[in-house]
């Protein structure tokens, strides 16, 4: 049987609406993360597969770092093919069969094959 205090909502009778969204916020702001740092072995990594991606038409996932509250934001990931870099706004355009994802090449974490 879980606590009263894991379950804040459950062991109140009447809770504010306004309350509830508060506290609904406060939970995704604990789940939001600061922009990683990479090592530059993994930075090239990440370099090679972008250019064997675009030249053996071989799909890849992509995770990525989207700010959303500041400094902070959240990792996304998306799976397909590299299409194409754009070196003069240092971005990546991740393609696939339903969505289309421009990457800035500063918020790249990690790239894996399929």
């Amino acid at each position: 049987m879980a606590s009263k205090k894991d379950d804040i909502f459950g062991s109140m009778r009447f809770v504010l609406p306004e309350h509830r969204v508060l506290y609904v916020d406060h939970l995704e702001d604990e789940k939001l993360v600061p922009l990683p740092i990479l090592e530059e072995d993994e930075m090239q990594e990440i370099n090679s597969m972008m250019h064997e991606s675009i030249h053996s038409n071989q799909a890849v996932r992509v995770n990525w770092w989207r700010s959303t509250k500041g400094e902070l934001g959240i990792v996304d990931e998306a799976s397909g093919w590299v299409q194409k870099i754009d070196m003069i706004n240092q971005r990546v355009k991740l393609m696939n069969q339903e969505e289309v994802h421009w990457i800035n090449m500063n918020q790249l974490l990690r790239m894996r094959w399929m």
